[in-house]
């Protein structure tokens, strides 16, 4: 974790204060995070229905786009960050 926190530190300026307010997720974290967030708005059985439809990738890259989160590349880990 020391050379995540170094890498954001370096790469995007980030203080150690700033760093406490970061959430550092991978993309797994973010596609499961996603799929629950849109699961617990549209119910569990429209999601058991339209999951499949449901672009939950296409979601995380606009919100990277727009700046919500930040891609970073960490060594040889691809991580995602945003605040708290």
């Amino acid at each position: 974790m020391k050379e995540v926190e170094e890498t954001i530190k370096k790469e995007l300026g980030y203080t150690d204060e700033e760093l406490e307010g970061l959430e550092v997720l991978t993309w797994d974290d973010l596609v499961a995070e996603y799929e629950n967030y849109v699961k617990e708005l549209i119910g569990g059985e429209a999601w058991e229905r339209l999951g499949p439809y449901i672009d939950v990738e296409a979601m995380i890259k606009d919100d990277i786009t727009s700046g919500w989160i930040t891609e970073l590349k960490a060594g040889s880990w691809k991580l995602y960050l945003r605040e708290r």
